[in-house]
């Protein structure tokens, strides 16, 4: 077992539920100091209840835990962040440090596993299965003026939207 408990880790403030995040893969559209955030190991969401998102857990409360998997760059809301997760367990922490959690201005915190009273040996994580399309498709760009062919279309297509071929489904009607 890794002792972890003093591992500083990323927390978000949020809007968004668990099924919002755990859809898409992702917490996502967050400003930070991306150098930071790269050596956390673990994401911890706080929700947050207001007029958008779709909240799942009471208000200032710590209700999942992700093992991050990449931060990416969101160039649709300007230089913001998409933190990835490739597991995630359920918590229901509403203090830390033996106070109850307050948010602030910033919608981005660092406190550690121990901060929480977290130990994540005792976690059950579960894989994240992503089942909503990537909000921020990769541009790709062809140069060639050769005919298309549906392989390659489906692979251009895939590389686009940020899924496997496998799922791409091309259904040419004459």
């Amino acid at each position: 077992m890794v002792n972890t408990v003093n591992q500083e880790c990323l927390v978000v403030f949020t809007y968004q539920g668990k099924g919002e995040i755990l859809a898409k893969g992702y917490s996502g559209n967050w400003r930070f100091n991306k150098n930071r955030a790269k050596r956390c190991q673990y994401l911890i969401c706080v929700q947050l209840i207001g007029e958008w998102g779709k909240p799942e857990a009471p208000s200032h409360t710590a209700f999942l835990i992700g093992k991050i998997s990449d931060i990416k760059p969101n160039h649709t809301y300007g230089e913001r962040n998409e933190v990835h997760i490739s597991e995630y367990a359920e918590i229901s922490i509403s203090t830390v440090n033996g106070e109850k959690i307050k948010g602030n201005a910033n919608p981005v915190a660092y406190y550690t596993l121990q901060d929480f009273g977290i130990d994540v040996n005792t976690l059950e994580f579960h894989q994240v299965v992503p089942t909503m399309l990537s909000q921020t498709p990769t541009e790709i760009t062809s140069v060639s003026n050769e005919p298309l062919t549906i392989p390659e279309a489906k692979r251009r297509l895939a590389l686009t939207l940020g899924i496997d071929e496998s799922q791409i489904s091309i259904t040419i009607n004459t």
